[in-house]
């Protein structure tokens, strides 16, 4: 065993830790000889492994096992579930494939989606492993329209005044991969008319030449922030097949919100090479904050954060502690009375899992919890009456249920809602005396504002 004669231990002791990890599913175990004990983290991080099975029969089953690239991202099953869809056919169409545009605001993601695309259309074959992929801010150039034209379909020498050799544009350079156009919008008309006749033809002439067209296959992807009625030209806009809107993390729901918090720290956690230690009032507050920067702010902040931990906080022994209190001010500010009392601690390994951040849902459980059974006390005692604790117990329930649906598929929503309230209302006929009829169960249904009459009684 490698392991072992490399740190001098017995093969028994080496052995015992790896199956440890392994039952922790933090290796997977390839069978053979020798056996493989196999980061899982570094198989589907670096590798692209799905790694579905915590055992394999041999490496070449392990790497059969691939995962689908963008099923991976934040929000594949949920608010960016039909944005990929459409993605995936734009960038699988055969040829050069379909011209995509991104629309969203500033922090979306779009840019990083538009290299996971190139990423999974190499991954799938579409595109060969050195595809280029290339990068185009028309922002950069707005004030020079001549230049950023220049830039993407290259010029002729002496096409301008400094033009001493011909150079190729980034079409060009591109060919066999993909051209992201950020900003898309500050294209000046003449060049938006110059692409659309590339997205017709495959061709283009440099800027300042009058020879045989040039010929290349891109795919092209853009991106904007803004209308796209007051900013294209109509016939550039009737030549984009594919247009995908990227939504603001405050309409991406919750759970989507609460992954990315995750995220962004288990990254900061690797590049400081320190497992963190986190107040777990640090992420509450975080999924209150208004992001102005959307996702890109909430990368911002966080790396901000561990930033100010890692100056003035607590480290030890490869653990960086982060406190509530090196939240910036404008989230101190925000933040509610409580903020130093929670002693809830999250923690964020650098090289495995969290512990699951939704740990902070266990709270809001056990106060709903804690209140249904003060309810059903002060009905006991004859302390409330029967339709008071109803509309108490409803309020309650509601506010819980409100928080999950920002978690829940909507499909089977309702049917989680009963099964709660059923096992809610369980507990409380075995434990408090009550009968409760099956009307309990709808206290929560999305028709009724008011809960039904007589859903509890007395034995």
């Amino acid at each position: 065993m490698a392991i072992a004669d490399s740190l001098k231990q017995k093969r028994s002791i080496i052995s015992h830790h790896l199956n440890n990890l392994h039952r922790e599913q933090r290796v997977v175990k390839v069978n053979g000889r020798p056996v493989l004990f196999l980061p899982v983290t570094v198989l589907r991080d670096h590798h692209r492994l799905a790694v579905r099975h915590g055992e394999y029969a041999s490496i070449q089953a392990l790497c059969a096992d691939r995962q689908d690239s963008l099923a991976q991202l934040i929000g594949a099953q949920g608010s960016l579930q039909e944005a990929l869809r459409q993605c995936k056919a734009a960038i699988s169409y055969p040829g050069a494939g379909l011209p995509l545009l991104l629309r969203g605001p500033t922090g979306t993601g779009k840019s990083f989606l538009a290299r996971q695309l190139w990423h999974y259309a190499i991954d799938e074959g579409i595109l060969p492993a050195d595809a280029p992929f290339t990068v185009f801010n028309c922002a950069e150039y707005a004030n020079n329209p001549e230049l950023l034209t220049s830039k993407l379909f290259g010029h002729a020498k002496g096409a301008f005044t400094g033009a001493d050799k011909a150079v190729p544009g980034l079409i060009e350079t591109s060919n066999g991969g993909v051209l992201f156009i950020d900003e898309v919008h500050r294209l000046p008309p003449e060049g938006q008319e110059k692409l659309f006749h590339f997205m017709d033809n495959g061709s283009w002439r440099r800027l300042g030449e009058s020879a045989d067209e040039r010929s290349a296959t891109v795919r092209l992807i853009f991106a904007s922030t803004e209308d796209l009625e007051k900013h294209f030209l109509a016939t550039f806009i009737r030549r984009i097949p594919v247009i995908v809107k990227i939504l603001p993390i405050a309409e991406r729901g919750q759970f989507e919100r609460l992954a990315f918090i995750h995220h962004f720290f288990r990254r900061e956690a690797q590049r400081l090479n320190h497992d963190l230690e986190l107040d777990g009032e640090i992420v509450s507050q975080l999924m209150r904050e208004t992001l102005e920067g959307n996702v890109g702010g909430l990368e911002n902040l966080i790396r901000n954060i561990c930033a100010s931990a890692w100056t003035f906080g607590e480290r030890d022994s490869g653990l960086l502690h982060i406190k509530a209190g090196l939240l910036p001010d404008r989230l101190l500010a925000d933040a509610p009375f409580t903020l130093q009392q929670n002693s809830e601690r999250v923690m964020i390994y650098r090289d495995g899992d969290a512990q699951p951040l939704f740990s902070g849902r266990h709270h809001e459980y056990q106060r709903l919890t804690e209140n249904i059974c003060s309810l059903c006390e002060e009905l006991a005692q004859d302390n409330i009456s029967v339709r008071t604790f109803e509309k108490l117990i409803y309020q309650n329930v509601t506010l819980y249920l409100d928080a999950l649906m920002n978690q829940e598929s909507t499909v089977s929503l309702q049917d989680k809602r009963l099964r709660f309230i059923e096992d809610v209302g369980k507990a409380i006929a075995v434990n408090y005396d009550l009968q409760l009829n099956v009307e309990f169960a709808y206290l929560t249904g999305p028709l009724p504002h008011q809960p039904p009459s007589g859903a509890a009684q007395r034995c």
